[in-house]
């Protein structure tokens, strides 16, 4: 990623998990961070009004308080593909 990165972050846990319902959403990526959470990031994209564009379909998944966030300091730790029911 780039400095000019964003994405929307759908959740910020202490604990890592894997099966998230991901509703409208086809995956997700989950970043560690220094102070060991796990950020869970839908989406790449170039400018914030890009990201802002499918943050309804986020919310619309049932991530009601996913926001767009600058994601080009994190480093993946995990990326997820499946849809958890």
């Amino acid at each position: 990623m780039n400095d000019s990165a964003y994405a929307i972050q759908i959740y910020a846990l202490r604990n890592f998990k894997d099966k998230i319902p991901l509703g409208e959403l086809d995956s997700f990526l989950v970043y560690r961070t220094r102070d060991n959470f796990y950020k869970y990031i839908f989406g790449q994209f170039s400018s914030e009004d890009a990201a802002s564009k499918d943050l309804d379909k986020a919310k619309n998944s049932g991530f009601k308080d996913a926001f767009v966030t600058r994601s080009y300091k994190l480093k993946p730790y995990k990326l997820f593909y499946k849809k958890f029911k």
